[in-house]
Formats: C-alpha cells, structure tokens, sequence
C-alpha cells in the first residue's frame, strides 16, 4: 500500500488471538490516506489477503517479518510495560511463563506454509468491518 501504491501516509497491520468472552481471532488493517483512495486501497488489501491465501508470503516478505520481529523483542525486552502486558496475558490465559522464552526459536521457524494456511483459515471477506473516517467537509484550516 505505501512502497508500491504510494497511496497511503502510514499503515498498520496487527493480529490478535482471543480466550474471552470468547474465543476468536482478528485481523486488522488500519491506513491513512486521501478521502479518493479509500476504495482503491482497501481493495488493494483484499488483493494481498488473497494472494496470501492463495500462494502464501514472498520469501524476502517473510524474512523482513521476522527480522523486524526479533528486533522488537530485543527493545521490548528491555521494557517494564512489556513484562507488565505479556506476563498479565500469560496469567489471564493460563500459559506457560517459559513460552517467553522460545519466542525467538518460533520467530525462526515460522514458513511461508504456516502464514499461508493462517491465512487461509482467518481471511475471510464474509465476515468483516470497514470504517472509514472523511473529513467534514465544511471544516477550514485551523477550526
């Protein structure tokens, strides 16, 4: 969306796995860009949902992925609000502390077949929320 389109200013796409109230998954995709670009973009991300699910991630995607992931653990590491969250949500859930520890074996062997068939199992255009928030139109500069 912003290296190839150039349409976006920023994007985000995050993931998360649910016990409770009960259990599901969610997927995010969040972007800023123009009110003329909204269609074009988001069916631009139907476009990558489907190519994941139908080939699964580039390998040089894959490996920026997981580059930049254990790269934020190293700074997560050394952060209290980190412990704070990820030790909370271990308690809450009934996990295992230990599993802290082998985040960056899992990070390492994650493969293009594990996202692929992720996607596969999550991406489902059924089943989905668009919001978008326009400008008023009415609103100068500075109000």
């Amino acid at each position: 969306l912003r290296e190839e389109l150039g349409g976006v200013y920023s994007v985000n796409a995050s993931g998360e796995i649910n016990r409770y109230p009960y259990e599901h998954v969610s997927v995010a995709v969040n972007f800023s860009c123009a009110p003329e670009n909204v269609d074009g973009l988001i069916d631009a991300v139907f476009e990558e949902m489907d190519r994941l699910t139908e080939e699964g991630p580039q390998p040089e995607d894959l490996q920026k992925v997981k580059e930049t992931q254990l790269r934020n653990r190293e700074t997560q590491l050394k952060r209290n609000e980190f412990w704070r969250g990820v030790l909370a949500y271990i308690f809450k859930h009934e996990l295992d502390p230990n599993i802290i520890l082998t985040y960056e074996d899992r990070v390492k062997n994650l493969t293009a077949e594990v996202v692929q068939e992720t996607a596969r199992k999550h991406f489902d255009r059924k089943n989905y929320l668009r919001g978008v928030l326009f400008p008023e139109e009415d609103v100068a500069v500075g109000e």
